[in-house]
């Protein structure tokens, strides 16, 4: 789609390319050669992490054409205020939200496999999944055939504010996609306090730098991510209050809607000059 509209008396904004160019590219030759072709004529390319900025600065994209912004946390809703009733959820489980859908680039699989292991040493840990994807008959034999069903709650889709509710109410928030960006969901549960756990991706070790941030396990290892769940649920409270500052206090300092916002609109404020003049 990208491609077909090159040229033409209009300036060409590209905006979150970081599976495009990170995944799509680097699986064959051919699709490096496409990506590449098409980012290069892209008059800005609108990313939110390094890695990405960086891939296209290696396919030939000039740096002052590519604008870095992170996207998160979500604006304020109002704050959480929800409870673990009002989601039928108990009061005495640990709770572990996994809030991707079901979709193959997230690897749900994992999660659940890995599930499978904290299941054994913290009995009191329940999972909770939002039913959404094209994977949850897969995800529900998985469940089955590994006896989980008392170790997980389902949730449907929820609206932005209950989700955010939803989040607030974790104990630790686990994210497991073969790559990403920067994680709107990930920034807001570091925002409010919210342990997290992510696969080591290029664009999320900008924010879950382990045991400093969060925890992190190497991506597809559904054993490392069961000792990365267990360390956050079993982590020292004193280190656990350390480790959750300091993630909400990086995402206050480089991250944010307002800010962002405010140099996107710069940026195209400046393109539409450059046309005009």
């Amino acid at each position: 789609m990208s491609a077909g509209l090159a040229g033409g008396n209009y300036r060409h904004i590209g905006i979150s390319w970081a599976t495009d160019v990170m995944v799509t590219a680097a699986s064959s030759g051919d699709s490096w050669e496409s990506m590449s072709s098409t980012v290069r004529t892209l008059d800005l390319v609108v990313t939110d992490n390094y890695p990405t900025e960086n891939a296209c600065i290696s396919m030939g994209v000039p740096p002052e054409r590519i604008l870095r912004i992170p996207w998160g946390p979500a604006p304020d809703l109002g704050g959480p205020t929800g409870a673990r009733q009002d989601f039928d959820l108990p009061e005495a489980r640990s709770l572990i939200l996994y809030p991707r859908s079901l979709e193959p680039h997230y690897q749900p699989d994992v999660f659940v496999e890995a599930l499978a292991i904290v299941a054994r040493a913290h009995p009191a840990a329940l999972a909770v999944l939002v039913e959404t994807g094209s994977l949850v008959d897969e995800v529900r034999a998985q469940v089955a055939r590994l006896g989980l069903e008392d170790s997980l709650s389902w949730q449907p889709s929820r609206s932005a504010k209950q989700f955010q509710e939803l989040l607030a109410l974790a104990d630790v928030l686990v994210v497991s996609p073969k790559t990403d960006g920067t994680s709107v969901t990930v920034m807001d549960a570091m925002s409010m306090g919210v342990p997290v756990v992510s696969s080591l991706t290029s664009g999320s070790a900008e924010w879950i730098m382990d045991g400093i941030t969060g925890w992190s396990f190497p991506v597809g290892d559904s054993d490392a991510l069961a000792t990365a769940i267990l360390s956050a649920l079993n982590c020292d409270p004193q280190r656990r209050h350390k480790i959750t500052g300091a993630a909400s206090n990086l995402v206050a300092v480089r991250g944010g809607w307002e800010a962002s916002s405010r140099r996107f609109c710069r940026a195209i404020e400046e393109l539409i000059d450059s046309l005009e003049a």
